[in-house]
């Protein structure tokens, strides 16, 4: 019996969605340019550094992997 996803998980997927359809027709360096871009941006806007993100335990838990 399959459970029923969440809300979360299903707005998870959506964004994701939204995402590669910003980049889908870009060649793969282009899209991973736009996307490096679009991360620092973020960063910023939140008043982080990229210390305070590559120290978040999930990134460093993501690394190891």
């Amino acid at each position: 019996m399959k459970e029923k996803e969440s809300q979360a998980l299903l707005e998870v997927w959506e964004w994701k969605e939204r995402a590669y359809q910003e980049v889908a027709q870009l060649p793969t360096p282009l899209a991973l340019d736009k996307r490096l871009r679009d991360s620092l941006q973020t960063v910023a806007r939140l008043g982080l550094t990229m210390n305070d993100v590559i120290t978040t335990p999930s990134v460093i838990n993501n690394v190891i992997k």
